[in-house]
């Protein structure tokens, strides 16, 4: 009864053409087939969301109608449509996606060929919209100048390492101090640059690093009267506070000092 409910039934039995079909129409992200020609051929109910067009706008036209510019689409056909020719992959290529309002919509795109029999048919491409992580960029990096401006106008000495005492940040102050550039110490091993002794004994920085789990903002370590020789033999005494952040683990942060 069993063998004869899963055949009559097709129990168990599953269409790998229904499969595609319901995950190409839940996808998020916009799926476009093109031919050789640059025709496109189908795209998703996605595109309606991301760019304003509906289906029928798109089918049959030249996916060159997408890119709204000469240079994007000299960028496109370089990095995109070459290599889809030449039967490679294509990973992550950020460019931009006219809208049917005539926005520029910042987008990745992947994509590949589609075979048959050996043969090239088509190439399929997968379309993100990526403006939530360019407002995301855009914050980032002015917060980091708002930073680097604030640090500038600190008289005292800040640099902030990384787990691998890598120097990540080295303000004016510390310039001054040291008489040497962040250019040239950036991504360099402090302790390799500067010699920190306490009386009579050259601790590492790693020594300010803290040693458990960190749920909060808080001061790690202070040293006074601290002798610390840069690379160029100059000698300045110091005071150090060591600070580190909750988020310390998942940035890869060592110290502030």
């Amino acid at each position: 009864i069993i063998s004869f409910a899963i055949i009559r039934y097709k129990l168990f039995v599953f269409n790998p053409a229904v499969f595609v079909t319901n995950i190409v129409a839940t996808m998020n992200e916009v799926l476009i087939v093109f031919d050789s020609s640059r025709e496109i051929q189908f795209v998703n109910d996605a595109v309606v969301g991301l760019l304003g067009y509906s289906k029928d706008d798109l089918v049959g036209k030249n996916i060159r109608d997408l890119l709204p510019g000469e240079k994007d689409w000299k960028d496109f056909e370089y990095h995109v449509l070459a290599l889809l020719l030449q039967g490679k992959a294509v990973n992550g290529f950020e460019t931009k996606f006219k809208s049917k309002d005539n926005s520029n919509i910042p987008i990745s795109f992947s994509g590949s060929a589609l075979k048959d029999a050996g043969s090239t048919i088509a190439f399929v491409g997968v379309v993100t919209d990526i403006r939530q992580i360019k407002r995301l960029i855009t914050d980032v990096e002015a917060e980091r100048n708002k930073l680097s401006v604030a640090l500038a106008g600190v008289a005292d000495g800040v640099f902030v390492v990384s787990k691998d005492a890598k120097i990540l940040l080295f303000n004016k102050a510390c310039e001054n101090m040291f008489g040497i550039k962040y250019e040239s110490v950036a991504d360099k091993d402090i302790d390799q640059l500067i010699k920190f002794q306490d009386g009579d004994e050259v601790f590492s920085i790693r020594q300010l690093f803290p040693t458990k789990h960190l749920t909060k903002d808080e001061v790690i370590a202070t040293k006074t009267n601290v002798l610390a020789t840069g690379p160029g033999g100059k000698e300045v005494h110091v005071n150090m506070v060591s600070s580190a952040i909750a988020e310390n683990d998942l940035v890869d942060l060592g110290a502030i000092v």
